[in-house]
């Protein structure tokens, strides 16, 4: 009894430091990411401004308005799905954390007796 209770209070407290820990990693290589695709967004804009100031072809890569335009929004969306996925992340590593410093005490305690007992 008190010790598959004991048991179970500490399982959890595990999966939720490794769950935490996971999050954490994730979120440190998506602002790798966030800050290539910032500047690839840089990039796209500049071979537009390259393209509608008439530089060669060479330059800029780029053979029509519409295209220039391809290029800068699919490198914004990019760059604001990136920084959709932070925000997902920070929100969950938040709730990790927040369930961590709760997981001290007695209402622990009583919710994994209950569980136990079903």
């Amino acid at each position: 009894g008190q010790r598959s209770v004991t048991d179970e209070i500490t399982r959890r407290a595990k999966n939720i430091t490794s769950d935490l820990k996971a999050a954490q990693k994730d979120r440190k290589s998506m602002l790798k990411s966030r800050s290539i695709d910032q500047d690839a967004v840089n990039v796209a804009r500049r071979r537009m401004k390259d393209f509608s100031c008439g530089k060669p072809f060479a330059f800029h890569r780029i053979e029509s308005d519409h295209q220039a335009q391809d290029v800068v929004r699919s490198a914004e969306k990019q760059l604001a799905d990136t920084s959709e996925k932070i925000s997902c992340l920070d929100k969950e590593i938040q709730s990790l954390k927040t369930k961590r410093t709760k997981f001290d005490g007695k209402k622990v305690r009583d919710i994994c007796i209950a569980e136990l007992k079903k």
